[in-house]
């Protein structure tokens, strides 16, 4: 089941690339701005009280004939579409939608283009990255991540917290280690060559 937080994050997904929003009463919204530095615009807001207000009744997506109340109920959830990797509902029990709501806008998905983002408190963000390096400055001298020289040049200041910072990921999430090339023995194959005739 969706919650009423991420049933608005699709909405706002999806007015970023340019959909509309048809009401219960067949007025027709689209606001001009969704998100303002760390919130959502006021004009995105109004119209998303006008949803709740009508409790998504006959309320839908532009390309879409899942109403918000459906969208809002326990039998659907909402994924990230495989083609285009932007929220889509999907009916838990049922015939899915017939297709994604990006299957109109002929000019999308294009990697070219940032994906739609949403408001981000970047005071939370900075606080964050400020607590991991603290952790990283009070790490015992015996710990790896001080042991190991940097590969960066010391004249980059601060990249080598960032190092440290991307070393510190759970394990699970890196990439497998790179077999070294072979080297140049191994790569040699003597060719024969061919009898005089």
């Amino acid at each position: 089941m969706a919650s009423v937080d991420h049933v608005k994050q699709y909405l706002a997904h999806w007015l970023l690339l340019g959909k509309s929003v048809h009401l219960h009463n067949g007025q027709v919204i689209k606001p001009q701005s969704i998100v303002q530095g760390d919130r959502y615009s006021p004009e995105f807001e109004q119209c998303w009280q006008q949803i709740l207000a009508a409790e998504g009744r006959d309320c839908y997506l532009e390309g879409t004939d899942t109403t918000i109340q459906a969208l809002l109920s326990p039998a659907w959830d909402l994924i990230l579409c495989a083609r285009c990797d932007m929220p889509i509902p999907l009916k838990l029990r049922g015939t899915p939608p017939n297709a994604c709501p990006c299957h109109d806008i002929p000019s999308w998905p294009n990697s070219e283009l940032p994906k739609p983002r949403l408001p981000k408190d970047t005071q939370e963000h900075l606080r964050g990255l400020r607590d991991r390096l603290q952790q990283i400055g009070s790490l015992p001298p015996s710990c790896p991540l001080r042991s190991q020289p940097s590969p960066i040049p010391p004249n980059s200041p601060g990249l080598p917290y960032a190092m440290a910072v991307h070393l510190l990921k759970p394990r699970g999430s890196q990439t497998p280690p790179i077999s070294p090339p072979p080297s140049d023995e191994a790569l040699h194959c003597p060719v024969k060559q061919a009898k005089p005739s």
